[in-house]
């Protein structure tokens, strides 16, 4: 694991010297970066808003359009993303891992006989950032299973908000509630309606250029054009019905990765618990009305069962 921890914290590792995935996936803001979109080399800005990396073992689809099937995939996409890390092509990522000497013994002792000297491969940079990067625990443990609990002692406005969450305000429809009682997600994708709003182009115009990029530097160009950004999981099917969905996102550390939303467009929870229960009751329809104290007891139950109970 030292050595996935050395590579996630080496900013030599990019085109200007400057860049690490630290620097988007910072250890005091819950491992995302408090932007509302990430900034990479030369301080260029992406289109995504940067999830956490806490407890990543509970996920298997990455991106918030779900294009990555694997972490070991994942962690080595950025460093070749124009708006990230901006190398040239993976064998300039080797090049700079073999050449610093200081690698060398954490290779020995992440490998072993494994390794014997060879050139640092592809493979052993993914591994090794991988088991870093699983190791990242929000300490559930500490949360125990309270929250799913409905006998457990809750403070007063966290059990009304408990109740909310998996009841009438229909949170744990998508926000599910798993054996640990932590609020997670579904791994699906869904729409709010209001994603294509923020296009400044005809759609069948950012269409056109899907069709050009997919499948050659997705990534690049998904993160450098928040038109095609705005299509969501239709980056990755190609399916009409998919346009404008998102995957949804874990709410276990919602309490300290402000801002919120793929394109992190809403700056705070409060926030971003209106626009849900706007869109539950006046676009989906299956929503009662909420009032402002309901609002703020849900909250109330997001913020209990997130970081801040660590």
């Amino acid at each position: 694991m030292a050595f996935g921890r050395a590579l996630f914290f080496d900013a030599s590792l990019s085109a200007d010297g400057k860049v690490s995935c630290a620097s988007c996936h910072r250890p005091e803001l819950g491992y995302a970066d408090g932007r509302n979109v990430g900034q990479g080399v030369w301080g260029r800005k992406g289109t995504r808003n940067v999830p956490t990396l806490l407890d990543l073992e509970d996920h298997g689809v990455f991106n918030w359009d779900g294009r990555t099937a694997t972490l070991e995939e994942q962690v080595l996409a950025p460093y070749t993303t124009t708006v990230e890390h901006g190398l040239s092509d993976l064998d300039e990522l080797l090049d700079r891992v073999s050449e610093n000497p200081a690698y060398g013994p954490l290779i020995d002792d992440a490998f072993g006989g494994e390794h014997f000297g060879a050139r640092i491969s592809e493979s052993m940079i993914a591994r090794g950032l991988v088991a870093f990067v699983r190791s990242l625990s929000g300490k559930r443990a500490a949360r125990e299973d309270a929250a799913a609990s409905s006998t457990q002692v809750l403070p007063v406005e966290v059990a009304r908000g408990r109740a909310l969450f998996v009841g009438p305000a229909g949170c744990a429809t998508c926000h599910r509630i798993d054996e640990t009682g932590t609020p997670t997600t579904d791994d699906e994708y869904h729409a709010l309606g209001l994603e294509l709003a923020s296009m400044d182009e005809p759609l069948d115009a950012v269409l056109h250029r899907h069709q050009h990029h997919r499948g050659r530097g997705a990534g690049d160009a998904i993160l450098g054009d928040r038109n095609l950004a705005a299509l969501g999981r239709f980056n990755a099917t190609g399916n009409p019905q998919d346009i404008g969905k998102f995957r949804t996102p874990s709410l276990r550390h919602a309490a300290a990765t402000a801002p919120y939303f793929h394109d992190g467009g809403v700056t705070t929870l409060e926030e971003a618990v209106d626009l849900e229960l706007y869109y539950r009751r006046n676009v989906a329809g299956s929503l009662p009305a909420i009032s402002r104290e309901e609002r703020d007891d849900l909250i109330s139950f997001i913020r209990w069962i997130g970081v801040e109970r660590r």
